[in-house]
């Protein structure tokens, strides 16, 4: 039984000093590769687009897509401690008072 034993030692420790390396590949030189990149378009809101998509094909411009084209400012009130800063928005015939928040607490 102790033959057994120091013959599996044995086949144990001599195991790795028969190791052999494994040959690196060739050297190659690397092909690599180009991102081409392009500034984007600037934003242009959908109405817009639409209503210069019926005017190039001389079609009749809706009366709803001309209104959402038009361009709108309002003015921002603040309120009471400047702690938010109203719009008045007309939507539907209804006017709405929005708070464009922006995230910031340093308004």
């Amino acid at each position: 039984m102790h033959s057994l034993i120091a013959f599996l030692a044995i086949s144990a420790l001599s195991g790795p000093s028969f190791a052999k390396p494994i040959p690196a590949p060739e050297v190659t030189t690397r092909k690599g590769f180009t991102i081409n990149q392009s500034v984007p378009k600037p934003f242009q809101a959908g109405p817009v687009v639409l209503q210069r998509a019926y005017r190039k094909y001389n079609r009749a411009v809706p009366e709803d897509v001309t209104r959402a084209a038009q361009d709108g400012t309002v003015s921002a009130t603040p309120e009471q401690f400047d702690s938010e800063y109203l719009s008045p928005v007309t939507i539907g015939g209804q006017t709405v008072n929005l708070d464009f928040d922006t995230g910031s607490a340093d308004l």
